[in-house]
């Protein structure tokens, strides 16, 4: 197992001043005064949402994102508001840490504080990230949908540990070993192969990734087209099944006088007329 090593200005800031947003709209273009009409424009922005924190480390440094830009930075709001809003977004255990704080505007960095020590540690959520890489299990069920999960899983640590700040290619040597571990067999031979036919080191964390990503995406399509043949199959199967089975009804036919028919019952002589 290896550590990640702490490094200085770690810390995360709810806080942090906005960069100015300037008006790129020419004034006049074509006797058109843009500068008068800007005021008038309304963008229909689609909805951000923000996912209640759950006391995962490794999610803290998303949802303080989503809180700082659409909450925290917000001028509209007072600061009794955002208060109201961050205790709303809390559940589990962190909610439980700030329950008995009143929501007030006073209290309303003291409560932000206390959840950033907690949770905001930067060098742990990195540490999070890296156990997991580090620990993953070989899957035990290898179907499409499961590979594709686990992919989805493996490249978003490894874009949350870029967000953070972290040359994810540094720890190649040590991570692509562990990632390829929890894939199928005939996947990390494929890997192999096709590091040394394109002379790749096997610890190239990039390379991998977009590796697995076509393997991945390959064994879906597959397993897509294989459903749809065995679909049609079975249609087809089922048609010729019920044409075999079914037999044509011939209008106009009529039966012989002495033909016996399956329904008719049997005649017999009585011995009581002879």
């Amino acid at each position: 197992m290896f550590t990640y090593q702490k490094k200085a200005n770690t810390s995360m800031n709810f806080s942090s001043p906005r960069s100015p947003i300037s008006d790129t709209l020419q004034p006049i273009v074509d006797g058109i005064n843009y500068a008068s009409m800007a005021s008038n424009i309304t963008v229909n922005l689609p909805t951000i949402k923000i996912t209640a924190f759950c006391s995962e480390i490794e999610e803290f440094h998303s949802f303080g994102e989503r809180f700082e830009n659409c909450i925290d930075k917000n001028e509209r709001l007072s600061l009794i508001v955002k208060h109201g809003f961050l205790r709303g977004y809390l559940d589990g255990e962190e909610k439980r840490l700030v329950d008995g704080i009143n929501v007030t505007a006073d209290t309303y960095t003291t409560k932000k504080d206390i959840i950033k020590s907690k949770y905001g540690n930067k060098d742990k959520i990195i540490q999070t990230h890296l156990d997991y890489l580090e620990n993953l299990t070989p899957i035990k069920n290898p179907s499409p949908s499961a590979l594709n999960e686990l992919y989805i899983e493996c490249k978003r640590r490894l874009r949350a540990l870029d967000a953070l700040g972290e040359n994810t290619q540094l720890y190649g040597r040590i991570l692509a070993p562990k990632i390829l571990r929890a894939f199928p067999h005939d996947i990390c031979r494929n890997w192999v192969e096709y590091a040394k036919r394109e002379n790749l080191a096997e610890g190239h964390i990039t390379k991998l990734m977009k590796f697995l990503d076509e393997e991945v995406e390959g064994a879906v399509a597959a397993n897509n087209i294989k459903g749809l043949i065995v679909s049609e199959y079975s249609i087809k199967s089922f048609l010729e099944n019920f044409n075999v089975r079914s037999k044509p009804v011939t209008k106009g036919k009529k039966n012989h006088p002495f033909a016996l028919s399956a329904k008719q019952p049997n005649i017999g002589l009585s011995t009581a007329t002879l």
